[in-house]
């Protein structure tokens, strides 16, 4: 694992990745505790390591609401992890999982298939009744609210089911719109959530949320190595007994001197070079110091003195 570097155009998309194995709340099940095992997550303990392996991040966070975060890579280029250690020590909050969009829209489309079979034998049976009057302005309220197609059968759901003042020209019409959903639905009802095991082992084969877990669960096995400290060995968790990782390259190095100073200053030299390495902050600084004149950190009046 390592820091996640998106290239221009990349888009990832957030993705609590809980689901139900039944209809109550408390049938809830959140993907990354269930993976570790618990639901704390030491945000001490979790912040030291996570430098430590790691370095610093680099990528910004909200700095009222978050303390620190990481966005990292796994074992699949369609799934990131993003830890944010969380000051209540709250695991579920601290990690968000986010993939990729087509992943994300083969999840979702698995999720939703029951869903979708029913909305097409909605919009069948509404095509098949007899035009009223009132259906051109349902249509015209779907089309209003972005959708692309099927304007009829969602407009006629939107009608059914609004609370409140309606155009007088179909308010007239809500009575009938929900005469009609009622009766389709006691003969073919809307199906809840799709439901799944409580373990993941016994996924369908076909759900895309089971090879989501076998990556999150090579990455939550590559969190629990230790890494070094002099003699000791941390984890995401605190000590364990043996480093299986030496400290991240960057382990000792003062770079927050630049950002600390003046981090607006910093976050536009950044910023250049990002332009400068199309893309690429490293690209980026090595132009940058083709274009400056070579300084040795000796001349520098603020060089630290030889040991």
């Amino acid at each position: 694992m390592e820091q996640a570097r998106l290239l221009p155009g990349q888009k990832f998309i957030g993705d609590s990745l809980d689901w139900y194995t039944g209809p109550e709340f408390q049938d809830r099940r959140e993907m990354m505790p269930v993976l570790f095992g618990r639901t704390t997550l030491p945000y001490g303990a979790a912040t030291a390591y996570l430098i430590r392996r790691f370095g610093t991040p680099e990528s910004g966070w909200d700095s009222y609401k978050e303390l620190i975060s990481w966005r990292l890579t796994t074992s699949s280029p369609d799934i990131l992890l993003r830890i944010t250690p969380y000051v209540g020590d709250d695991l579920a909050i601290s990690m968000r999982v986010f993939l990729a969009t087509d992943l994300k829209q083969r999840l979702d489309a698995w999720e939703g298939e029951m869903r979708h079979a029913w909305d097409l034998r909605w919009e069948a049976h509404v095509q098949s009744l007899p035009r009223r009057p009132w259906f051109d302005q349902a249509e015209a309220i779907a089309q209003r609210w972005g959708f692309r197609d099927r304007h009829l059968s969602r407009g006629l759901l939107f009608v059914a089911d609004k609370k409140g003042d309606l155009p007088e020209e179909i308010a007239r019409a809500r009575d009938e719109a929900h005469a009609i959903k009622h009766a389709f639905e006691a003969a073919d009802p809307f199906p809840g959530i799709r439901l799944r095991p409580a373990r993941i082992r016994d996924f369908a084969a076909d759900d895309p949320l089971k090879e989501i877990a076998a990556v999150l669960a090579d990455a939550v096995r590559d969190l629990k190595r230790g890494v070094r400290v002099r003699d000791q060995a941390i984890n995401l968790f605190g000590r364990v007994a043996e480093a299986e990782l030496r400290e991240h390259p960057a382990s000792g190095l003062g770079a927050g001197a630049l950002v600390n100073q003046d981090p607006d200053l910093f976050s536009q030299l950044e910023a250049r070079f990002w332009t400068l390495g199309g893309g690429d902050r490293q690209e980026g600084m090595r132009r940058a110091l083709e274009l400056l004149p070579e300084t040795r950190v000796t001349d520098r009046e603020d060089a630290d003195p030889a040991p």
